[in-house]
């Protein structure tokens, strides 16, 4: 299997930009041969440990069977 992720940071971080990213990832990333997993969501500013990473908007990941 191989494993992508992506981490976004948007110019613009209003949450409606941040709906309308979302929405384009599922719309578009979803549908593609051989993905066996897909995940998008924003950042929950709760986790703020010192071993989170802070500094994205949303992040992606896909799994590919191959």
């Amino acid at each position: 299997m191989l494993g992508h992720m992506v981490y976004f940071t948007l110019k613009d971080r209003s949450p409606e930009a941040l709906e309308k990213m979302l929405t384009a990832c599922r719309t578009y990333l979803t549908a593609h041969p051989g993905l066996a997993f897909f995940a998008v969501g924003t950042l929950v500013p709760d986790l703020k440990r010192p071993v989170n990473q802070l500094d994205f908007d949303i992040a992606l990941q896909t799994v590919f069977e191959s």
